[in-house]
């Protein structure tokens, strides 16, 4: 289980919100998520609680009990996570901060990084993340790309 991502506190909190809501049984409707999530402060969208509940609903009941939400929550934790390192390394790459990266930015990070491309390299690797042309990276493009890897 993904949980183990998940510390002690988080669990007891998660576990405290979902007791609150489940039934008699341990557990609770999709449709009870959005409240349990927004009694810890979260508010996600409907689309992205039944993406979530979608993901962890392994016997399609539509009936999360709590191993299936902790589950859920670890999920989500993750994947947060993962947007926060994408974020703090395109702002490595966007030297200037305009939130763009541009063929000298991408050199001199990867200088850094101790690998010497020719210019020609470093063209291609902004033209195969440049999807709307502009001869840059945007923060979008780079989202793509490093989800790709």
């Amino acid at each position: 289980m993904a949980a183990g991502s998940l510390s002690i506190e988080q669990i007891g909190t998660y576990q405290d919100a979902f007791n609150k809501y489940c039934g008699p049984d341990g557990s609770c409707t999709s449709a009870l998520v959005s409240s349990i999530m927004r009694s810890m402060g979260q508010n996600p969208s409907e689309a992205e609680i039944q993406d979530m509940v979608n993901q962890v609903d392994k016997d399609g009941t539509g009936m999360i009990d709590f191993p299936e939400f902790l589950m859920m929550m670890s999920l989500k934790a993750d994947y947060e996570d993962a947007e926060d390192e994408i974020r703090e390394a395109f702002q490595v790459f966007d030297g200037d901060g305009n939130g763009f990266i541009n063929r000298n930015e991408l050199a001199c990070v990867m200088t850094n990084l101790g690998v010497a491309l020719k210019a020609e390299e470093i063209q291609s690797m902004i033209d195969e993340a440049d999807q709307d042309g502009d001869g840059q990276i945007n923060y979008e493009e780079f989202y793509i790309m490093m989800q790709a890897v």
